[in-house]
C-alpha cells in the first residue's frame, strides 16, 4: 500500500459514502491519480463501489466506501502495524527447517509453538 492508498482509505475513514468529485476535493492528488487508486483499492476488496441511482441521463454516478477489510487495513496502519501475516504454527511447519514428522530435531521435543527456534528469532 503507498501513500495514495493510505491517503484515500483516511478519507474514507469516517464511514460514510462519498463521490469521487467528494474524494476529489479532500485528497491533494490529480483526477487520474485518483481513479487508479480507487480501481486497484475496489479490485484488492478494501473500497466497496455502489451506483447511485440515475434521474438523469449521463454517466452512472458512484459512492465509494470503505468496506470491513479495508477498515481494518485502514486501523492497522492508522496504529503503526503494517505486513502482519497471521499462521497457524501447523502452517508454520511447512517452512521450519528443524521439523520431521512433528518432531522438532533442534529442541529434541516434539514440535511446539513456544519452543521453537525458528518463531524465537523473530519474538
Amino acid at each position: 500500500m503507498d501513500e495514495f492508498d493510505e491517503a484515500t482509505l483516511e478519507v474514507l475513514w469516517d464511514g460514510k459514502t462519498h463521490t469521487f468529485t467528494q474524494l476529489i476535493g479532500n485528497i491533494t492528488f490529480s483526477h487520474n491519480t485518483l481513479r487508479l487508486h480507487l480501481d486497484k483499492l475496489v479490485d484488492e476488496k478494501l473500497v466497496d463501489r455502489k451506483k447511485t441511482a440515475q434521474e438523469t441521463r449521463g454517466r452512472p454516478t458512484y459512492v465509494y466506501s470503505l468496506s470491513s477489510a479495508g477498515r481494518r487495513a485502514a486501523l492497522m496502519h492508522r496504529s503503526g502495524v503494517e505486513d502482519v501475516v497471521v499462521l497457524p504454527f501447523s502452517s508454520l511447519r511447512v517452512f521450519c527447517r528443524f521439523e520431521k514428522g512433528g518432531f522438532c530435531k533442534r529442541v529434541g521435543k516434539d514440535c511446539e509453538a513456544e519452543i521453537c527456534p525458528q518463531i524465537g528469532k523473530w519474538f
